[in-house]
Parts: structure tokens; C-alpha cells; sequence
């Protein structure tokens, strides 16, 4: 059965062909899982290294023995693999890191079921927890990390990370929220790069709306391009130079223009921000909201009811492509919602059930772009909000319009999925199974499995801070604020006695009435 699907899929290949495709497939495929053990063994070596490193520096005198000793180490590495010595001081680092505190991630890499960038994801995600939530981190992440890809692993491990921090959400964004910047680098050919590190709800809306006016754009030029064929029966010239525009009609000139999509987007950017008023001084306070009255960019936001409901609590939120956002922004901006979807999810499993809304709307395409999040074809992120609404087994052949049989795909997989030989079979609670042209299954769960899965602790309970910390963290604001009225009372005084000091040393020190003081 599997046979003659794929086959039909693949008109004009022959069996021979079939095989040796199959073949190099499983060839690739064990070279990856035997360069991931090759891998682990060299992350093995390293940390021994390191180890060594240690315990000669051990009885060296003054404390830059042990730096010294691992100097040494990383160069002789650095030397025998011909990298640099910082890359080698690195390399040890991160063996040390991965081998110490996130064990099962190494122990999946050494056995092939996982590469070194997943490692690296689970041990990015896990770096600022703390052992506790660490190990919590490292069991939870890797059955994810079998399935997935890098790109995929990191929303979910991001999301994972967030439950577990004992840190809220809000107070880790105010701390990164304060190295928001703008920075410069120059390029070649007279081009520079422009970077802004801004929170990610605001860069993601302005992405979307830069994208949105791309397409107003290049729907009008294309208008304008059919309009100038039927009246000159030609194609317009493709480039006009600065030069020449002055001379070219406008709808000639509109119609010249051929601009892709990264192109109009810097366009409309640099036209923006030199022709508007600046108005970002307003954003100097934590909350933007008068950045947040107007958006009307097409972004999902998935946000906890517990959050909406209670103003201090600090569930995280995300968008629909899994990227974690403040709770005050995700406020605001239900705040300014034209309506709510209520999603039933299943914590024990992160399965999404059903979803409804108090006006009447498309149901099954809320629900759909809920629990798949992304585009259903392994390893794609487009989201499913710009993906189309797909029938797994095709409504001409009786398939059903419903939750079951539906996916979201991107205009290019669901493309390979009617023109290139590509199955996909429906196992229930939105698992996908993708049968290739060449005979292999691919599983695919719903990302919103991992988003809407309640992550535990080492002992299955939900790791929250406890009363004890935030009456720690209580106290210690407390302090910090007596500190300064305590600084401010000082500084008063000091400036009255300054006062006072001034006054009677210019008493002192005014001449008499009848005394010439001026020049000599």
C-alpha cells in the first residue's frame, strides 16, 4: 500500500532510481547520527581536558594559576586543530557546560538522537536557570528535541525556560528591556546594516506592518505594469536610473518598478523614519502604551486567562511563532482586541480541544491556526495565520471539513503536498504523518503541544517561587528605597550646611562701605 502511494507520486522514476534515493536518504541520515557521537566524544575529551586543566593549576600559587593552566590547555588545542585560542576557550567552556549541568542533553548526543546545534539550544535555554530547574529543563526538552528541528527546539525551550525561571517574566524583560539599542555596522559597496534590538512584540509589529505596505506596494506597481502593456503594448523598462525619473511619466514610472519584497521593506523603512515626527520619547517608561493604542497588524498572541484576570500575575505570553513577550504588552494589546478566543486546552498533554468566541467567526480556521501555530510541514515556520487551511484527505474524495482533517500549510508545502508526491495522514488530536515520495514517515505534533504543556519540576510539581522569595525580594526593595531617602536626606543637608557656610564666609568677607575695591 505504502508502495504504490508514493509511487503514484513519482511518475517516470524508475525502481532503481527509487532505491538509491531511499538508500542515500538512510546514508545521510546515519552520517549525521555518527558525526553527533563523534561530537559528544570530542565534548567528552574537551571536558577532560578541562578537568586536567584543574587539578595541575591546583597547587599553583596566587589566584591566576588555574586561568593560566587553561590558557595552556585551550592553546595546546587551539594549536592541534588550527582554531583560534579563543575558539578553543569557548569549545572548553561550552563541554564543561554541557556535560555539568545538562547531562541527559549529552547523553542524547552521544548516542546519535540528537546534533550538537540541539544540545546547544537546550543549553542556551537552561543558562540562567537555576540546578533545580536546570535538570527540569534538560528532562523536559529532549523527547522535543528527537522530533524537531534547532529553529523549533529553541521556541519550545524558550517557552520551557519561562515556567521554570524562578524569576517572572516581567522582571526578566525589564532587565533585557534596558539593553534595547540601535547599532551601526558598515559593509562594503557603500551599504551599512542597520540593527535595532527593540521588545519583541513592537519589532515583530513593525516587521508585519513594513510587510503589509510591501504588498500594498507591489499589488499597485503590478496594476500599473498591466495597465502600461495594454496601453503600449510593451513592457515597461525594468530599471530607471535617479537620473532619468524626472523624465518618465508616472504610470510609466510605476510601472518600471520591480522591486522584491526585501527591497520595499528597507524602502518604506528609511522613508518612514526620516519623514515622520519622532515620537519615541514616549516610550522611556516600562509599558509603551501609547506605542500600542493603533496596531492593527495581523499578530496572534496567545495569552493565559490568569494573566487578563489578575493584573500581578506572570504567566508568559507568546506570539504565534513562540516568541515570549511582557505581560504588560500582552495586557494592552488584549485590552485593544476586537475580541477574545478562549482556547480548551489539555495541560497534562498541551493538546488544543476546542475554541470559541462571544461573536460568531470562523471557528475551525481559530482553531487550526491555534494548535498549529506554524505551517505542518516538518522542520517550516511560516505561520499557520499566513498559511492556507488544507483537508488532509481531500473534500473532492469525501474528506470531511472539520478539525480532524484539516492543517495549516504554507503555499509551498501544501503545493508539494498536491504536486510532489507527498502524503499526509491525520492520527487524531492534530498529529500529522507525512509519508515521502521515497517511502519514509515523518511524525509532526502541533507546537502548540509543547506551548501549552504544563512544564514541571524535578519532582512533577510546578516549579513557582515561593512566599519565602517574595518576601525576600520585598524586603530588599524596601531597603533599596530607605538607602535612598536616607542619600537624599544626606544630600539636603549637606547642601543646607554648604548654605549656611557660604552666608557666613561672605559676611566675613565683606569690605567696609568706604573701601576702594575696585581695580588697582
Amino acid at each position: 500500500m505504502a508502495q504504490a502511494r508514493f509511487s503514484e507520486g513519482l511518475p517516470g522514476f524508475t525502481p532503481e532510481q527509487l532505491d538509491r534515493a531511499r538508500a542515500l536518504v538512510a546514508r545521510i541520515a546515519e552520517r549525521r547520527r555518527q558525526i553527533a557521537r563523534i561530537e559528544a566524544d570530542i565534548i567528552a575529551a574537551t571536558q577532560e581536558l578541562a578537568t586536567i586543566a584543574d587539578a595541575v593549576s591546583s597547587g599553583a600559587l596566587g589566584s591566576d594559576g588555574p586561568e593560566y593552566a587553561r590558557r595552556s590547555m585551550t592553546a595546546e588545542v587551539a594549536a592541534a586543530t588550527r582554531v583560534h585560542p579563543h575558539t578553543a576557550r569557548a569549545q572548553m567552556d561550552e563541554a564543561e557546560r554541557i556535560m555539568g549541568d545538562f547531562p541527559e542533553a549529552f547523553d542524547a548526543l552521544s548516542e546519535g538522537r540528537i546534533s550538537l546545534a540541539h544540545a546547544r539550544v537546550v543549553a542556551d535555554a537552561g543558562g540562567g536557570l537555576d540546578p533545580s530547574a536546570r535538570a527540569s529543563l534538560d528532562s523536559c526538552a529532549i523527547p522535543f528535541a528527537e522530533t524537531r528541528t534547532p529553529g523549533d527546539l529553541r521556541r519550545i525551550t524558550k517557552k520551557q525556560a519561562a515556567d521554570l525561571a524562578s524569576d517572572s517574566p516581567s522582571e526578566r524583560h525589564e532587565i533585557a528591556r534596558a539593553e534595547r539599542r540601535v547599532a551601526l555596522t558598515e559593509l562594503d559597496d557603500g551599504m551599512s546594516e542597520l540593527h535595532v534590538v527593540a521588545p519583541t512584540f513592537e519589532a515583530r509589529t513593525i516587521y508585519d506592518r513594513l510587510t503589509r505596505l510591501s504588498r500594498f506596494v507591489k499589488t499597485d506597481r503590478r496594476r500599473a505594469r498591466s495597465a502600461f502593456i495594454r496601453e503600449h503594448g510593451m513592457e515597461p523598462e525594468e530599471h530607471v536610473g535617479p537620473d532619468r525619473i524626472a523624465a518618465v511619466e508616472g504610470n510609466a514610472l510605476a510601472a518600471s518598478d520591480r522591486r522584491t519584497m526585501d527591497q520595499l521593506r528597507a524602502d518604506i523603512l528609511s522613508d518612514i523614519l526620516l519623514t515622520s515626527a519622532p515620537t519615541g520619547h514616549r516610550l522611556h517608561a516600562s509599558g509603551p502604551d501609547a506605542s500600542l493604542d493603533n496596531v492593527q497588524a495581523q499578530v496572534q498572541v496567545t495569552i493565559p486567562a490568569a494573566q487578563i484576570v489578575d493584573p500581578d500575575s506572570n504567566a508568559p505570553s507568546w506570539l504565534d511563532e513562540g516568541a515570549l513577550i511582557s505581560s504588560h504588552t500582552a495586557r494592552r494589546v488584549a485590552a485593544h482586541a476586537a475580541g477574545w478566543d478562549r482556547l480548551f486546552v489539555r495541560p497534562e498533554t498541551g493538546e488544543v480541544v476546542s475554541v470559541d468566541r462571544y461573536r460568531p467567526s470562523s471557528e475551525q480556521k481559530r482553531v487550526l491556526r491555534a494548535r498549529d501555530m506554524t505551517c505542518r510541514f516538518p522542520g517550516c515556520t511560516t505561520p499557520a495565520r499566513r498559511s492556507d487551511i488544507d483537508h488532509s484527505h481531500d473534500y473532492a474524495r469525501g474528506g470531511r471539513t472539520d478539525v480532524e482533517n484539516l492543517s495549516a500549510l504554507c503555499e509551498t508545502h501544501h503545493m508539494v503536498k498536491h504536486a510532489a508526491g507527498w502524503t499526509l495522514v491525520q492520527l487524531g488530536g492534530g498529529v500529522l504523518e507525512w509519508l515521502s515520495p521515497l517511502g519514509y514517515t515523518y511524525r509532526d505534533e502541533p507546537a502548540s503541544r509543547a506551548f501549552f504543556r504544563q512544564t514541571h519540576g524535578l519532582h512533577g510539581a510546578r516549579h513557582e517561587r515561593t512566599t519565602h522569595d517574595s518576601e525576600r525580594r520585598r524586603v530588599a526593595r524596601e531597603a533599596r528605597r530607605e538607602a535612598q531617602r536616607a542619600s537624599e536626606r544626606r544630600d539636603e543637608s549637606c547642601a543646607r550646611e554648604d548654605e549656611s557656610r557660604n552666608d557666613r564666609v561672605a559676611r566675613f568677607t565683606q569690605p567696609p562701605p568706604d573701601v576702594d575695591t575696585g581695580p588697582r
